[in-house]
């Protein structure tokens, strides 16, 4: 596994990636990564943290690089034996001019060109003791790009690409060099593709698109679920609690907020007009700030998240879960191929779904045509508000909606067969 660390279940990528790859031989796995996170243990106890051995900033950009440390990270139930340090400098006109400089290149998305990848003796000595299959990773990013391409072309290991948004669509476009920057990154993502192996997509339709696109085969993996421990606390009983609890648990971010804001709008309508409601939101990534000034705290119990072995009981004992995607046009361009980690878990629960995000998007496309959820189509609080008041009154509606989620969830996303099918694509080629 090279890039991010797949195996931290704090975020959506790292859930789905664990999930398949759980009961996969554990001294078979291996991870590079630039994040200190700790891998579960249960799946994989084997990393590399990429430091500044391996990722450096050309000269003079490189005197205010943080200087990470390389080196094998063991973690053991989450804490590292290993801690590889980094060394900072603490003056404060060191720390202005670096601030300044990074959010300079930033803005005009020339941060990546300002990065050199060495492959260090240290980082080939860690590969080649564990002599890897494949190289498997998840890009996302330029930097990325350029370390894969840099391990396959020295050791010349067949290379596996997952991808889950549409980032290649987006990447390189801000700035006074978009144009250079796009056709650049563009360039180098394809001839990385034309080296893979193996090339899989978050959705059917991102695997349609990809095909189009790049003239490749994608084949699709979402998140899995081990639908035997779900059904032990899914719901059978759809009568309303009192309040009416509405679930968001997940990330709050550039691709969701705006959406999360029109909920809390619609709800606080709702109340005013007599409806007992009460919204739930677990995040790690709320701003408690943002939220006060926006207003949501006024509508929302904002929690901290949950283990993940928390959420089946968690979810079950809603009334119904949100799951957003906001409007905007870039926002529709990065998530419309995308899949939510989230939403298997959201249908094997039993708890009806209001997804509210365009008809362009996977996800949307995906419910329009399973009819596993309550679906509202546009950016609209009057809209979104009449989803909610109908789902609030109707028990046959949320009965029927989380009965149809939870057979969908059994056929699609079902672990055992998810498992074998992605294992089978992966060692066809090792």
């Amino acid at each position: 596994m090279v890039g991010r660390n797949y195996f931290c279940r704090e975020e959506g990528c790292g859930v789905t990636m664990a999930n398949l790859f759980k009961g996969w031989p554990k001294d078979r796995i291996a991870v590079v990564t630039y994040e200190i996170d700790p891998c579960e243990e249960e799946i994989c106890n084997r990393s590399y943290l990429l430091g500044f051995d391996e990722i450096r900033m050309i000269w003079p950009f490189s005197l205010f690089q943080n200087k990470v440390i390389s080196g094998i990270i063991t973690s053991y139930k989450g804490e590292r034996k290993e801690k590889p340090a980094c060394s900072f400098r603490k003056k404060s006109l060191y720390l202005v001019l670096k601030k300044i400089i990074i959010t300079f290149f930033s803005f005009l998305s020339l941060y990546p060109l300002l990065v050199e990848i060495r492959i260090s003796h240290k980082l080939l000595k860690f590969i080649d003791e564990y002599n890897p299959n494949i190289i498997y990773s998840q890009l996302a990013n330029p930097v990325v790009i350029s370390l894969v391409s840099s391990l396959h072309h020295a050791r010349k290991v067949p290379i596996v690409l997952y991808i889950q948004d549409d980032w290649p669509k987006v990447i390189g476009k801000m700035g006074i060099f978009q144009f250079f920057l796009s056709r650049k990154f563009d360039r180098e993502f394809r001839n990385l593709i034309n080296k893979a192996s193996v090339l899989i997509g978050i959705s059917t339709a991102m695997c349609g698109e990809y095909k189009k696109r790049y003239g490749r085969e994608f084949l699709p993996f979402s998140n899995p679920i081990e639908t035997e421990k779900w059904l032990v606390y899914s719901k059978t009983n759809w009568q309303a609690g009192s309040p009416f609890k509405i679930l968001y648990a997940g990330r709050i971010g550039r691709v969701n907020t705006q959406a999360i804001f029109d909920l809390c709008q619609a709800i606080r309508k709702l109340k005013s007009r007599g409806l007992d409601l009460r919204l739930e939101i677990y995040s790690k990534d709320v701003d408690f700030a943002k939220a006060k000034k926006n207003k949501i705290s006024d509508v929302a119990n904002i929690n901290n998240p949950l283990a993940h072995e928390e959420m089946p009981r968690l979810l079950a004992s809603q009334d119904l879960l949100f799951l957003p995607l906001d409007f905007g046009r870039k926002n529709i361009l990065y998530t419309q191929y995308s899949m939510s980690t989230k939403i298997s878990e959201y249908m094997i629960s039993g708890t009806p779904i209001l997804i509210y995000a365009s008809p362009k998007t996977a996800l949307y496309k995906y419910a329009e045509a399973e009819k596993f959820a309550h679906l509202v189509s546009e950016r609209s609080i009057d809209k979104l508000l009449e989803a909610i008041k109908d789902l609030y009154v109707n028990e046959d509606l949320r009965e029927s909606y989380g009965k149809k989620a939870k057979e969908v969830a059994i056929k699609n996303h079902d672990a055992t067969i998810v498992r074998s099918n992605f294992r089978k694509a992966l060692t066809q080629q090792s």
